[in-house]
């Protein structure tokens, strides 16, 4: 039996829609994502976009592919959203670095020094606006994420969030 397809479609200001993106259920851990749920998506360029389902729809055309056809709306990111974001892809981030320290023990403890004008302290972790977020900036952020699980693994530190 075919996998069950997953189509997301924008719709146009003609009532016609246009195919966002193609993929299987599988990508969705099987589950279809209902009217109401938000995806975030990096279809193009940095940061993510954010939609809405607003309706979906179970296509079974005999002897074709059958699936879903999700029509969504591209929403203006809110905080809580970002936040949660960032939070998922720290995660993942750190996740992987301690995988990746369980197969490679001889991980540098100690943090690159950062380098430039402005430290990690001095941050607007607030500021969502893209143009604040300079690679200088993401770089800072990124080298003190290192430091924090350089820190955990050696048992001197909790992450940020206290777990």
């Amino acid at each position: 039996m075919n996998e069950t397809v997953v189509r997301i479609y924008k719709e146009l200001p003609s009532h016609h829609f246009e195919l966002m993106i193609g993929t299987f259920l599988s990508e969705f851990g099987g589950v279809c994502p209902s009217v109401g749920d938000h995806i975030a998506t990096w279809l193009t360029g940095d940061p993510f976009t954010y939609y809405i389902v607003r309706s979906r729809c179970f296509i079974d055309a005999r002897g074709r592919d059958r699936g879903w056809a999700l029509v969504v709306h591209e929403v203006k990111p809110s905080p809580p959203l970002e936040n949660l974001l960032e939070d998922w892809l720290a995660d993942t981030k750190f996740i992987r670095e301690c995988e990746e320290s369980d197969e490679d023990e001889d991980v540098p403890v100690t943090a690159p020094a950062t380098s430039g004008a402005a430290t990690a302290e001095k941050l607007d972790r607030s500021n969502r606006d893209p143009a604040y977020w300079t690679p200088e900036r993401k770089e800072i952020l990124r080298r003190e994420r290192e430091a924090t699980v350089a820190a955990l693994k050696t048992g001197k530190t909790r992450r940020p969030n206290g777990k």
